[in-house]
């Protein structure tokens, strides 16, 4: 049964998909901190600190005096809370599109005159059409 185990392991990658898990944790949380400590405080101070957390649409026709009151009597619909969280996540996929485009190395293309393939800066000949290229 361990060796059994042992080849579960090698052959599905489980380790490394475990390792990635792992790893992927971890940058969320930088990502997370990222966000919540330098780009949300400089949100707050443009906005003039507004939270949008106690914005509720009421469903019972008692009024209730605060969100809290309503939250605890079931009365409300947090929009605010949505939509702290719907800026929240704009902001950290923002946050890890930019961290992709600036790690990822992008190759030097041109695109060749004839057949508009893209092909390397330093070529001197097209792959696709074959045409000598400046």
């Amino acid at each position: 049964m361990l060796s059994d185990f042992r080849e579960f392991l090698a052959k599905t990658n489980a380790l490394g998909l475990a390792l990635g898990v792992i790893i992927g944790t971890a940058a969320s949380q930088v990502v997370q901190s990222l966000v919540g400590d330098v780009f949300m405080p400089i949100l707050g101070k443009l906005t003039g600190h507004i939270d949008f957390s106690h914005y509720y649409i009421p469903i019972s026709p008692v009024h209730r005096a605060s969100y809290e009151e309503a939250k605890k009597a079931g009365d409300a619909i947090s929009i605010g809370v949505f939509a702290n969280t719907v800026i929240n996540f704009t902001i950290v996929a923002f946050v890890v599109f930019m961290i992709q485009r600036v790690t990822q190395k992008r190759p030097a293309v041109k695109d060749c005159p004839e057949c508009l393939e893209k092909i390397p800066l330093k070529a001197r000949r097209c792959r696709a059409c074959t045409q000598p290229v400046a």
